[in-house]
């Protein structure tokens, strides 16, 4: 034993390591390695690798497809590990199970795993898992004894499995509140990322995943960016796309209109459905307003039958809410599905159809639209 250190001492060494390792998944392995959302100084990209073989024993390359893959195929039997599939209490406690089979797919890495480190030092270091985690051990222990040392080994150890493939992978896609509709279950888990470097912001992510921010409102704080901001600020990071702010940002022809998307369309529920849920809740009393809200706003295919026939029969009762909801599903169908000119034609049709209701929030938003995208898609055409 080098150092004898009391357990404060040891406690905050701990979560200085554990942090650390947070740090390495969510800015090398997440944002930059399988996202490319920036990209790193190979001294910082050898040092995360480094630290990562250490302290979690994860392969880059492994990481990078079980996630790619899990985006590919998000929550149908495909995804390496959905809670819609698997159950939520599998994916929390079995969830490091599920990505070792998913590992030892070669299928799925040579498909999913593009563009990874493939260099001599991955082929006889970092595939040498036990390797790491073994001489991180012996570091441990040389540093602060056998008792402490070990102990703080095995919290490293259980760190990443129990917060990144427990809590993210599965209460991220089961308990939280959710910015945006992309098609799957994901949730924000907090609107402050800090423990997990940011990852508790897991809606907003799947909202965007190539953005290297993952804080969409004012109220949400995203650590991880904040240490993206500094590495850049020193150079040894660069951003490559972060999502729309869809009220300051010049968005320029199709492709702008497409990037914010997701921003538009959580503007309509905001601006025109809540409002009009709210408005109407009071005279359809199958539903409360909040649950009814809530239906509304979940993506078509995520509803269950019994969600269904709730929903039509609180729209039968009022003539304007259900001409909200009918324009939303035609508003999701055009961000979701149609693309480039067509779905500008597409949207400036939904404008004309919006206004012809003559109902206020609907005309008002219509000609945001008109005003903030499709003229600035004429102005970039």
């Amino acid at each position: 034993m080098i150092f004898s250190i009391t357990w404060i001492e040891w406690l905050v060494i701990a979560l200085v390591t554990t942090h650390i390792t947070i740090i390495s998944v969510t800015v090398y392995l997440h944002r930059a390695q399988a996202h490319r959302a920036l990209d790193l100084h190979p001294v910082l990209n050898h040092f995360f690798r480094l630290w990562l073989w250490l302290a979690t024993g994860m392969n880059t390359r492994e990481w990078v497809a079980v996630h790619r893959k899990h985006h590919a195929h998000v929550e149908t039997k495909e995804d390496p590990h959905s809670p819609k599939i698997y159950g939520i209490w599998s994916v929390v406690f079995r969830g490091v199970a599920l990505y070792r089979k998913a590992t030892a797919s070669k299928d799925i890495l040579d498909r999913y795993g593009a563009g990874t480190p493939n260099d001599w030092l991955e082929h006889h270091v970092y595939q040498r898992k036990n390797a790491g985690v073994v001489t991180f051990l012996l570091v441990d222990m040389t540093l602060f004894g056998f008792g402490k040392g070990s102990l703080m080994w095995a919290v490293q150890m259980l760190w990443i499995p129990v917060l990144a493939a427990g809590v993210i992978n599965g209460v991220g896609h089961y308990i939280g509140y959710r910015n945006y509709q992309p098609v799957d279950q994901s949730r924000n888990i907090l609107p402050w990322g800090i423990l997990i470097g940011g990852e508790e912001l897991h809606n907003n992510h799947h909202a965007y995943p190539r953005s290297a921010r993952f804080s969409a409102r004012s109220f949400e704080f995203d650590l991880g960016y904040v240490y993206i901001k500094i590495l850049s600020f020193l150079r040894l990071a660069k951003v490559n796309y972060v999502m729309p702010n869809i009220a300051n940002d010049k968005l320029e022809g199709v492709k702008g209109v497409l990037n914010a998307r997701m921003g538009i369309y959580r503007e309509f529920q905001r601006r025109v459905l809540t409002v009009a849920c709210r408005e109407k809740a009071k005279s359809i009393a199958l539903l409360n307003g909040n649950k009814l809200l809530r239906l509304l706003k979940r993506p078509p295919q995520l509803l269950k039958e019994a969600d269904k026939v709730a929903i039509r029969q609180a729209l039968s009762l009022d003539e304007t809410l259900n001409k909200v909801y009918d324009l939303q599903l035609q508003l999701y169908q055009i961000f979701y599905h149609a693309k480039g000119q067509d779905m500008v034609a597409l949207i400036q049709q939904w404008c004309i159809d919006a206004k012809a209701s003559h109902q206020a929030t609907l005309c008002e938003f219509a000609e945001w639209i008109e005003e903030r995208f499709l003229k600035t898609v004429a102005e970039g055409a």
